[in-house]
């Protein structure tokens, strides 16, 4: 229970301390999955980032040497510039070792 007596949960978070983050959904690498998985994991990620639009919640997209993998597949390319999404480009496999992701 919180100060005033309500029931809280402790897994629940706040809409202003959460980030989305949505890494490396590239042509080469989605080569590599079944259709099915891929269309059903498109449709998600669609949907997570209409819903955090409609909540304000910042979204950060990476892309993993897009010059040797590819763009972001279209369904959430088109997503991100109409929510007008930062994306970043990195050559580290970790988001965490390009500079401009920890900044954001």
């Amino acid at each position: 229970m919180d100060k005033e007596g309500k029931m809280t949960n402790q897994f629940q978070i706040e809409a202003s301390d959460a980030i989305l983050v949505i890494i490396d959904v590239q042509e080469k690498l989605s080569a590599a999955m079944p259709q099915d998985i891929l269309e059903h994991m498109l449709q998600k990620v669609t949907t997570l980032l209409d819903a955090v639009h409609v909540l304000e919640i910042p979204v950060i997209v990476t892309e993993q040497y897009p010059k040797g993998l590819g763009d972001t597949l279209s369904a959430v390319g088109d997503k991100i510039q109409e929510y007008d999404i930062p994306k970043i480009s990195k050559i580290s496999f970790s988001c965490c070792g390009e500079p401009g992701f920890m900044e954001m």
